[in-house]
């Protein structure tokens, strides 16, 4: 319930739309979740359920309860878009390099 509370402020009352904000969220107490929002709901995940909610009535509902997260391919699959600029790389300063771990110096 907290979690669904700190997405209010995403819901878009004039389109009935909530905007796209993938993340992990903690409630009260202390619970971890996942979420994913598409068009009118949100789809939470906590450990192998995945909850959805939509607003009806000015009031968070529960749609669907679902075991598990869905499939690859299923009719719920988020897709992960590029921005329109082309992908971002992150350049390392010489002091920031991440050493590779198993690697050996003798190559």
């Amino acid at each position: 319930d907290d979690f669904l509370r700190c997405l209010m402020d995403c819901y878009n009352i004039t389109t009935g739309q909530w905007t796209a904000m993938p993340g992990h969220y903690i409630n009260s107490k202390g619970a971890l979740f996942t979420a994913k929002i598409r068009g009118d709901s949100a789809f939470t995940v906590k450990h192998m359920l995945t909850l959805e909610y939509t607003i009806a009535a000015n009031v968070w509902k529960p749609r669907r309860q679902m075991k598990g997260f869905p499939k690859s391919g299923s009719l719920w699959t988020c897709l992960l878009r590029l921005p329109k600029s082309g992908p971002v790389t992150p350049k390392l300063d010489v002091e920031q390099e991440i050493p590779l771990s198993g690697a050996s110096e003798g190559f």
